[in-house]
């Protein structure tokens, strides 16, 4: 209300802040470990007389949110502070997914400070201490696999400075025990710490049952070892004394486990020597190389983020292992090393800032676009992705050879021949083609013939189809048949009164016996023969199916980066080819696709500049020749669309061209009325129309 008295505002009281105070716990969560250790000296001396304060406020420090909030422990009350560490890193069952992620991250950091001050390895310290506490983070590594590799390793330098420390031998079997109950022996952090303890030299009392010989790299182990260095969940650890196994990390994480060091670092030490008892068996560093790398983290099967770690695991013996080692990381491929040669010379050539005349860099380009259509021919997600990034890096340079590398693929066949022709003929030296006298299908047609080639093809599609099924039924009875003279017997729906006339009831004698089973095992030899050829011919042809894949990919690549150059035209006829005789749909509609992307790309200034007019007069010749084949429904489009890009260019060279594109189209249209073998369809002179008529205005003077 107006001219009513505001009340009168209570006055703050004064609060007596502790400057001094508020600068330790500052000092608390700083990164540098000698602020850190300053801060907590002066946050105990200056709570000496009451200890419960600076206990309370060390384990609250730690669950907070701050990079380095972890603190050194000095003359806190032990079992007070590890009652204080767990009630206080123990999250509400509201906590969102960040307090409780601080939570844990403040017992794994609380637990960490206290054995690193080696407190709970005091005489006058109950020994309950250190079981109460290794609990804790068994227990923390079971519940959060992604923090397993963390408390892994606090434990893996507390079994290290117990060594060192020379401290009782207690401290190191409670770790052991605590491994073998909790599930946790059979991981990359129970395999370091069980090494840690095994180079400690003490006499230990090593779980039974776990480890060959108590040794994870004992030889008959390395399959095991294979699997757990990959985290493979198909390793089942309950053995014996175990009570269950570790979950996964659920995790990947870029950098290389920590137990790479302790397992390199032993094996090092066996392959130089000192290798100890001999009895023990331990597995050497190429076997090691062999079983955990090459056929574990490098196999075929493997994921990339593995095969990554497969690359870190090579790096680090290189640089940091023994000169014998490197034997085991490279073998010496011959294969390889050529394709670093060549890639070598791409470098020089090609990316090197030296000038380089035009031959050199036309060799390095073709060098490359075989070596990249090596990496596209296989079924992998890295190489397709590789492929693709580097032959968009250098697309504008490709020559006429490169881009005829990949209409080769196109052009082969999807068959076993098809496939022997593509990765055979450039390891023979030869330009013999391989032919299949199992199959039939025709890729070129004379059109000089009496039939046309849709009806060659047709033809041949149906006795493909025929044959196929043909075949599955004379190679049964074939089958049927050996398999009946070698028991002595006929089929069931031929020569029935056979077997009335002669038969034998007097049984066999061992040589006979023996006669049978040879025969028998030849049959089905042969029989197994038959089917590994119909796999081998499958095979083929899935694996041609996605080499031409990956080609078209490569081309629609080049088509963006190239469609100004004149040389880019040479993929007009082998694509419209691809569209029409491709009985795979996937590859006809991406072969379609590729050629309307570069047609509606070369437009106005992008239209590439001609050189020799006389090769575009063949092309586009050659261009309706293809028109009159039948084929799929855009097939026609696609040849419409590459004709008139094809007249698109040799009008803007010289607008006189058109006269004679006149004629070429006037050729095509006498041939769809008289000849039956033409079977152009008649959207292809109805956009011929279109273009006429919005382009005459622009042609008449």
């Amino acid at each position: 209300m107006a001219g009513a008295v505001n009340p009168r505002k209570r006055r703050r009281e004064p609060v007596n802040v502790d400057v001094k105070l508020v600068e330790i716990y500052e000092d608390l969560s700083n990164e540098q470990n000698e602020i850190r250790l300053k801060a907590a000296h002066d946050l105990l001396s200056r709570f000496t007389p009451d200890q419960n304060a600076p206990n309370e406020q060390i384990e609250k420090s730690s669950v907070a949110s701050v990079s380095g909030s972890n603190v050194e422990f000095g003359g806190a009350d032990i079992p007070k502070t590890i009652e204080i560490l767990e009630s206080q890193t123990s999250p509400v069952n509201c906590a969102s997914g960040q307090e409780e992620r601080d939570h844990y991250f403040g017992r794994l950091f609380g637990a960490e400070a206290i054995l690193k001050s080696a407190i709970l390895l005091q005489p006058d310290v109950p020994f309950e201490n250190w079981s109460k506490l290794l609990f804790l983070i068994f227990e923390l590594a079971k519940k959060k696999p992604w923090l397993r590799e963390e408390c892994g390793y606090i434990i893996y330098c507390a079994v290290r400075d117990i060594a060192s420390k020379k401290a009782g031998i207690q401290y190191v079997d409670a770790i052991i025990k605590g491994l073998a109950e909790n599930g946790l022996a059979r991981t990359p952090e129970g395999v370091a710490i069980w090494l840690a303890v095994m180079e400690s030299s003490l006499p230990v009392n090593f779980a039974s049952g776990v480890w060959q010989n108590n040794n994870p790299l004992h030889s008959k182990e390395r399959s095991s070892l294979a699997k757990i260095m990959k985290e493979s969940s198909d390793l089942h650890a309950e053995q014996n004394g175990e009570n269950g196994t570790a979950n996964r990390s659920g995790v990947w994480n870029p950098k290389l486990h920590f137990a790479w060091d302790p397992i390199l670092a032993k094996l090092y030490t066996f392959s130089q020597g000192k290798k100890g008892d001999k009895s023990s068996k331990q597995i050497s560093f190429p076997d090691f190389w062999t079983e955990v790398v090459d056929n574990g983290l490098f196999a075929a099967a493997s994921s990339e983020e593995r095969k990554y770690w497969g690359f870190l695991v090579s790096m680090k013996v290189i640089n940091d292992g023994p000169k014998e080692a490197a034997g085991s990381v490279y073998n010496g491929d011959a294969d390889a090393v050529s394709m670093l040669d060549e890639l070598k010379i791409c470098y020089d050539k090609f990316v090197s800032r030296k000038k380089a005349d035009d031959a050199d860099t036309a060799e390095a380009s073709d060098i490359l676009v075989v070596i990249l259509l090596s990496f596209a021919s296989k079924q992998s997600q890295l190489f397709r992705r590789t492929s693709e990034q580097v032959f968009g890096a250098f697309a504008d340079r490709v020559t006429a050879t490169g881009l005829q590398s990949l209409i080769a693929i196109l052009e082969a066949k999807d068959t076993l021949a098809g496939q022997q022709e593509m990765f055979e003929n450039d390891d023979e030296g030869s330009d013999v083609e391989m032919i299949d006298p199992d199959d039939d299908d025709v890729e070129e047609i004379d059109q000089s013939g009496e039939e046309s080639e849709e009806d060659l093809e047709a033809s041949d599609e149906e006795s493909d189809e025929d044959g196929s099924e043909n075949e599955d039924g004379d190679e049964l009875e074939e089958f049927d048949a050996k398999l009946a003279a070698a028991l002595g017997t006929h089929r069931a729906d031929k020569d029935l009164d056979a077997c009335s006339e002669k038969s034998s009831d007097s049984d066999m004698d061992d040589d006979q016996m023996e006669a049978l089973d040879e025969q028998l095992a030849q049959v089905f030899k042969a029989r197994s023969q038959v089917t590994s050829k119909k796999k081998e011919k499958k095979e083929a042809r899935e694996n041609m199916i996605n080499f031409k894949n990956r080609a078209l990919d490569l081309l629609e690549i080049y088509v963006k980066k190239s469609h100004s150059s004149i040389i880019a035209t040479d993929i007009l006829l082998p694509l419209l080819q691809a569209v029409r005789k491709s009985k795979v749909q996937q590859i006809a509609n991406k072969a379609s696709n590729v050629l309307r992307e570069y047609c509606k790309l070369c437009k106005g200034n992008s239209l590439p500049a001609v050189e020799d007019e006389d090769r575009l007069w063949d092309l586009l010749k050659a261009i309706h020749e293809e028109a009159t084949h039948s084929g799929p429904a855009f097939h026609a489009t696609a040849c419409s669309q590459a004709s008139l890009l094809i007249v698109r260019i040799l009008v803007a060279q010289k607008k006189e061209n058109a006269k004679g594109i006149v004629d070429v189209y006037a050729e095509t249209r006498k041939r769809q009325l008289l000849s039956k073998r033409c079977h152009v369809q008649p959207s292809f002179f109805s956009d011929w129309n279109n273009w006429c008529v919005s382009a005459s205005k622009q042609m008449k003077e």
